[in-house]
């Protein structure tokens, strides 16, 4: 009789049993729409980030000159060309802008390039251009560099931020 006593407790496992923290709600549940404004929302400027020293702005005599001095450097985007790219609808969430004081631009070969091209559109009158790339080779921010420089030069732009059908 005692080993089936033992037998019997041998068989039964110990598990430890605790209850289930209950979740409180405090506040109210997101309105409608503002889960996706969140994930689209867009940080142009972070007040901790490290101030970069000489950061020039974007002016109209810069983007006139092909901007060979400035190949390599950072140039820093103005308020009201910052405004303009706002409502353009320019930036992307993905872009890392909060990582920065404020939005800039690295002065690149390519950059340089499509100054020229767009200052002779002034002179000639019409420019297609094709942007190619793999992933993360900045053809966003191509687009934002080029959306800048006519900004800063007083052209009107026109933005389709997402060219997807929606049929």
């Amino acid at each position: 009789m005692a080993q089936k006593i033992l037998a019997s407790k041998a068989g039964q496992s110990k598990t430890l049993r605790l209850k289930k923290k209950t979740v409180v709600k405090s506040g109210k549940p997101p309105m409608p729409g503002e889960r996706k404004a969140m994930r689209k929302r867009i940080v142009l400027s972070n007040t901790n980030a490290l101030a970069v020293p000489g950061l020039q702005d974007l002016k109209k005599d810069i983007v006139g000159n092909g901007g060979v001095e400035f190949l390599g450097k950072v140039v820093g985007l103005q308020g009201q060309t910052v405004d303009s790219l706002r409502a353009a609808e320019a930036f992307k969430p993905h872009q890392s802008w909060g990582l920065f004081r404020r939005p800039g631009i690295l002065v690149r070969e390519e950059t340089i390039a499509l100054g020229e091209k767009l200052m002779a559109v002034e002179k000639e009158g019409t420019l297609k251009l094709v942007l190619d790339g793999d992933r993360v080779t900045g053809k966003s921010l191509m687009l934002v560099s080029a959306m800048a420089m006519a900004f800063v030069r007083g052209w009107i732009v026109l933005n389709i931020p997402e060219g997807k059908s929606t049929e």
